[in-house]
């Protein structure tokens, strides 16, 4: 057993000019190699499945010295130790070319080190290697070539640092223990963020074995990795055993075992505690992925403790993944900070790929009695992976697939649901086996979403949704009857403006809208922050509406909650202003028994992110919607759903979110669709009682379906965005083997139809409710779905935007359905430009997973409400973050001397053929790109990484060639001259403001201008923050 080549390093800490230390014994190596020099390659005999991909990328991989790091050198030299653990800058000549390979008792530091063939490498009983906290001590190399750039967050994903220990094109290496291999990630932690990018190139690895074979890693401890522990890529014969591999559970992306395409690997008998998977197997990213073609296959893992997140496979699977076999694991342990969780089979729908052949044995988890429930899902098979853990290439064409999965012998205790499965519309995750299935401690059991052939054998676990056959989508034209864009009884505009009448008299109870506009009360809560108090006749409900008014402003925004609620800390708990939010627990939510909501608490339907980075949400404005739209010069009012919310009120509801309440006064003839409406209708009339000449309606979820209903009976809602909220009644069923049944985007109560195939009447299970008997509301028989998307975009002055996400987790989803949404897109712009005068309807889906108002959305939004443009004008299918109808992508190019030149935008839609842009603006630190096409709308915003001189500034417009899949499309460029002042090379050149930030240079004019006298809420103390 030999080290050498072991300094085949780069860490420049020591001379390297006497290589007579590296010679090697007769018949060990059989010849010399020196730093600089290509790694050496295996035996003549060998056989070898990956030579022509190890012989491509060979001459970039050539091993080369690293810069020397004084400072770091000086503080590891100042570290005072004992001499029995005396730190060492390490020098493998000290342990000689030849001999044992024994790496002494002690601490040696160390950067990146490129491994050769046929050479074992042994840490005794208390020897560590520690890495160095040095990027320069970490040589570059280009992306792997099957994701085609760097997976971690960095500045310039082109390049990646070399893993500590490094391994390229070799055979025969054996890592083996007692000792420590220690990346001494805090240092690297510290500086990773995936919002505000630091790090140049992302994070080192600990160990990294590329196109290699027979790779053995035992009785070993591996801890504290920059990025990933292990990462065995494009490999085979890899032997993992008897290890343990540890990293703090807040450790960001600190993998244990990472196979990514790799053939005949096995891990056994060992115990992961990481922060993140404790094995991931994967095989490449997206299209790149698939491109490279070498999938991971025949692999074992058994006999393993595991106490990190996950054992998972994907979601880079890209290249696919088979024939794996999973046995005796065991997930977590009694400490009660150590989350653990458990299967994750995960992928995404731009991934492409085929994951098949999976065996799961003999799974459990350890008991936690008593102790808060972490575990969200103990085996989760999911393709709507969300897209922001890390960065994506070239996306598949192709959906993935899943099929023939077996679980054995799984047990489940404290998990808050057993199984979750979710495909998509057009790959429905098939053949998957549940067998002895155990589950206690838990809420929910095993629950199927867009699956085929599912079984559940000889389980006491409840299974949902899981049929064990879907038909072919293309049996959904059979549903197209059940909602025609208009009867037979519309002729002409009459015809329509008879059926508004009928809307409202459906709703209402008579043929008017409600005309009052003076609230019950009003409330000042603080400063310039309002409560309007509307008491709504029949039942003694009260409907409460915020507002913090802007001065000047001359348009109002309603947007309505939907099912939001609030949380509130009980009277009696103190809550500092900067401390976070209370959690709610199990059981009653705090605050509605003790008392209202105040002031600091967050909404329940807030991710993680927000409640740790969203400046600015509140109890009151949930969705965070008050600072963009004023922003945008409007004034904002918010509004929630009757029960839901600060409307709740226990005499009437013991559920939070649902409206059942209301089936039975329905069933005495009251019109309940009224108690949805009203509280709208009212505060329109309030509005333009204070002088407000536009209404602009928008809302998320139930309040996305309010505002599509109220816009289609009221007029005066000039602009009207529903936001995930409501779907055409055809697109809410799936032809099953039972015969034609409710999806989960059948909506709830409120939604519910009177029209075929009337899917409660008889009784049946509603997905987020349970046996519901319900015939249906009559509303939708005097107006249906696409009849009031029609009406709100009907006259010529109005115009209704409706918005959807790719893969929403919750619903109305629009992945795999782009041909149906389109379908009823042009069914209602037909009928609408049948019309001699009309207004406009159109549909966005945004590229997101979650069900909020996000981002993408805010984006799309601040383009509609900006934009002046005609019915029909090709501006409505460009709109920014739309992937229905085409794509705006935002790019930059490098730094070039003293100018950066930005490419600011590159449209790939084939109507970008006609479009104009000369209006661009650049201010001293900031950019804005316009858009014109009958008129102007901004397209970009951001801000500089430096100062520059504007005047200086220039742009220009060229046709691109483009590739083959995206064809030509123009390109428009701009150059920036650097001012004095900030010369030197930026370290952001640009950076993409979200709508809010891009108008926080407008928000000081807005501020000086007042309000005088025009309303009765105008802030009698100042502005507000």
């Amino acid at each position: 057993m030999v080290l050498a080549g072991l300094l085949a390093t780069s860490t420049g800490y020591f001379s390297l000019q006497d290589t007579s230390c590296f010679a090697a014994e007769s018949g060990s190596l059989g010849r010399r190699w020196m730093v600089g020099q290509d790694p050496l390659p295996s035996s003549a005999n060998q056989s070898d499945d990956f030579e022509e991909l190890r012989q491509e990328p060979r001459e970039e991989l050539q091993p080369q010295a690293n810069k020397v790091d004084a400072e770091v050198l000086a503080n590891f030299n100042s570290i005072k130790k004992s001499d029995n653990n005396q730190i060492q800058i390490c020098n493998p000549c000290w342990f000689g070319a030849v001999g044992d390979g024994k790496i002494p008792k002690g601490i040696f530091v160390l950067g990146s080190v490129n491994l050769t063939s046929k050479m074992t490498l042994r840490l005794l009983k208390g020897s560590k290697l520690l890495g160095v906290s040095s990027p320069d001590s970490y040589p570059l190399l280009p992306a792997l070539p099957s994701y085609g750039l760097n997976r971690d967050w960095s500045l310039d994903p082109s390049k990646r640092h070399s893993a500590l220990l490094f391994g390229y094109n070799l055979s025969d290496v054996t890592i083996e223990g007692p000792g420590v291999i220690d990346g001494n990630g805090s240092w690297w932690w510290s500086r990773f963020s995936k919002t505000h990018v630091l790090l140049q190139h992302g994070r080192p690895s600990l160990i990294q074995c590329m196109f290699c074979s027979n790779i053995t890693l035992r009785r070993i401890r591996l801890q504290n990795p920059a990025f990933w522990n292990t990462h065995f890529y494009a490999s085979k014969r890899i032997l993992v055993e008897r290890v343990n591999i540890t990293a703090p559970y807040d450790s960001p992306n600190t993998d244990g075992i990472n196979l990514d395409s790799v053939v005949h690997a096995i891990v056994r008998n060992s115990e992961i505690s990481t922060g993140d998977d404790a094995i991931a197997i994967k095989s490449g990213l997206n299209q790149a992925g698939i491109n490279f073609a070498m999938p991971s296959a025949h692999i074992h893992l058994h006999d393993l403790a595991i106490r990190s997140k996950c054992l998972s496979v994907g979601s880079e699977m890209s290249g696919g993944v088979y024939d794996v076999r999973v046995e005796n694991v065991k997930f977590g342990d009694s400490r009660p900070e150590n989350r653990w969780h458990g299967i994750f089979i995960k992928s995404s729908r731009w991934r492409g790929g085929v994951v098949r052949d999976l065996y799961f044995h003999n799974i459990h988890s350890v008991a936690r009695s008593g102790l808060k429930r972490q575990t969200k899902v103990f085996i989760k098979i999911s393709m709507q992976y969300s897209s922001r853990n890390g960065l994506e290439g070239e996306a598949s064409e192709q959906p993935p697939a899943f099929i023939n999965f077996t679980f054995d012998t799984i047990s489940s205790n404290g998990a808050k649901q057993v199984v979750d499965i979710s495909g998509l519309v057009d790959s429905p995750i098939t053949d998957i086996v549940f067998n002895d299935v155990i589950g206690t401690n838990y809420e929910q059991g095993i629950y199927c979403s867009r699956t085929r052939g599912i079984r559940v054998l000889n389980s006491g676990v409840k299974a949902v949704d899981c049929l064990t056959d879907l038909v072919d989508p293309s049996w959904r034209d059979d549903l197209a009857h059940l909602d025609p864009p208009a009867g037979q009884d519309v002729h002409d505009a009459q015809s329509w403006l008879e059926k508004r009448k009928k809307l409202i008299a459906t709703v209402f109870g008579n043929s008017s809208l409600p005309t009052r506009s003076k609230p019950d009360n009003i409330q000042k809560l603080h400063r310039g922050l309002y409560a309007i108090h509307w008491d709504l006749p029949g039942h003694g409900l009260r409907s409460t509406v915020f507002t913090a008014p802007l001065r000047k402003s001359k348009s109002a925004v309603l947007w309505h909650h939907g099912h939001h609620d609030c949380v509130c800390p009980s009277p009696s708990t103190h809550v500092p202003s900067r401390a976070k939010h209370l959690k709610r627990k199990s059981g009653v939510r705090p605050g509605w028994i003790q008392g209202p909501c105040r002031m600091g608490c967050m909404g329940t339907k807030h991710t993680k992110e927000r409640a740790a980075n969203g400046t600015g949400y509140t109890w009151w404005d949930l969705d965070n919607v008050t600072r963009f739209f004023h922003a945008l010069g409007h004034n904002v009012f918010i509004l929630s759903m009757p029960l839901v919310g600060v409307n709740f009120d226990p005499r009437r509801s013991t559920n939070l979110t649902d409206h059942w309440w209301f089936q039975h006064h329905e069933s005495l003839g009251d019109s309940t669709i009224r108690y949805f409406c009203e509280p709208v209708i009212l505060t329109i009339n309030y509005a333009l009682s204070l002088g407000f000449e536009d209404v602009v309606l928008a809302g998320l979820s139930g309040g996305g379906w309010t505002t599509s209903l109220v816009a289609a009976m009221d007029t005066r809602v000039v602009k009207s965005i529903p936001i995930a909220g409501v779907l055409p009644w055809s697109l809410r069923f799936d032809h099953t083997a039972a015969g034609i049944e409710a999806t989960g985007d059948i909506g709830d109560y409120e939604q519910i139809c009177k029209l075929k195939p009337f899917p409660f009447k008889n009784g049946a299970r509603h997905k987020g409710y349970g046996w519901r008997r319900d015939a249906g509301r009559e509303y939708c028989q005097a107006c249906n779905y696409k009849c009031q998307f029609l009406l709100a975009g009907f006259e010529r002055h109005r115009w209704q935007l409706q918005i959807f996400h790719e893969d929403d987790t919750c619903c109305y989803a629009a992945a795999g359905r782009h041909q149906e949404f389109l379908g009823y897109e042009s069914d209602i712009r037909n009928a609408l430009a049948s019309q001699q005068l009309h207004g406009w309807f159109t549909v966005v889906v945004t590229d997101h997973r979650l069900h909020e108002l996000c981002a993408e959305d805010k984006k799309v939004i601040q383009a509609a409400l900006t934009m002046q443009v005609t019915p029909k004008n090709g501006a409505w299918d460009m709109l920014p973050c739309d992937v229905l109808h085409g794509k705006l992508e935002a790019q930059l190019l490098q730094a070039l001397g003293t100018t950066y030149v930005i490419v600011a935008a590159v449209f790939k839609s084939s109507a970008a053929r006609h479009f104009m842009v000369n209006c661009i603006k650049v201010g001293a630190k900031d950019v804005q790109v316009n858009f014109v096409a009958d008129s102007e709308y901004p397209i970009c915003f951001g801000g500089l990484g430096g100062y520059c001189v504007p005047e200086a500034s220039t742009w220009e417009i060229f046709m691109d060639e483009g590739s083959e899949q995206d064809g030509p499309h123009p390109v428009l460029k701009m150059g920036l001259a650097k001012a004095d002042t900030s010369r030197g090379r930026w370290q952001e050149v640009f950076t993409q403001w979200e709508p809010w930030q891009s108008a926080k240079a407008m928000m000081e004019a807005y501020a000086t201008n007042a309000l005088e006298g025009a309303s009765e809420l105008a802030m009698e103390d100042g502005n507000e923050e």
